[in-house]
């Protein structure tokens, strides 16, 4: 078993994306970032994305499905 990530919208899942990291790192990251976790602005998203990136939650050849679900629509 894999962990997954997806960004949601209205309780919907949308841009699901398969982690580089471990089930227990995924479990990890979120254990240790959950107090601070909150819907970002729009205007935060791109850096929320690169953040996630950059941690192995969301895997940058999926930023184009973000791109084309969340920054080109009026989400």
């Amino acid at each position: 078993m894999r962990p997954h990530f997806h960004w949601g919208y209205r309780e919907r899942g949308l841009c699901w994306t398969q982690t580089q990291i471990t089930m227990d790192g995924y479990a990890r990251y979120w254990l240790d970032h959950i107090k601070h976790t909150k819907a970002p602005r729009r205007e935060e998203w791109p850096a929320v994305l690169d953040r996630l990136i950059e941690q192995g939650i969301f895997d940058p050849s999926d930023r184009a499905q973000f791109d084309a679900d969340f920054i080109h629509t009026q989400r």
